[in-house]
């Protein structure tokens, strides 16, 4: 009687067995794609940071390609004066833009 009471036993400890695999698996993969999840969540924060950076230190080469601009024109000019002996001139007088105005001969 024990041994048919154990042989019908069997399938349902092998049953509960199979039980205990499949819920350790499901728990083992379900914490598996949470740290897969977190882990690209994080990974979109950081990238979202280092395109902000890359958008402010684009701004600063702007701003100092433009600086740098200026102060190169203002060289430029000082040089070119020099190289061409230009003479530097006390009184300077301007035309004035008046459609009425003619140059004279």
């Amino acid at each position: 009687m024990k041994n048919i009471k154990a042989k019908l036993q069997m399938p349902f400890n092998l049953l509960h067995s199979f039980k205990k695999i499949c819920l350790f698996s499901l728990v083992f993969l379900w914490l598996g794609y949470l740290v897969s999840i977190n882990h690209a969540a994080t990974q979109s924060f950081e990238l979202d940071d280092l395109n902000q950076g890359i958008k402010d230190l684009n701004q600063q080469i702007l701003l100092l390609n433009v600086k740098a601009t200026g102060l190169q024109s203002i060289e430029r000019i000082e040089n070119a004066s020099k190289n061409l002996d230009l003479v530097k001139t006390d009184n300077i007088y301007y035309l004035a833009s008046h459609e009425q105005a003619v140059a004279l001969r």
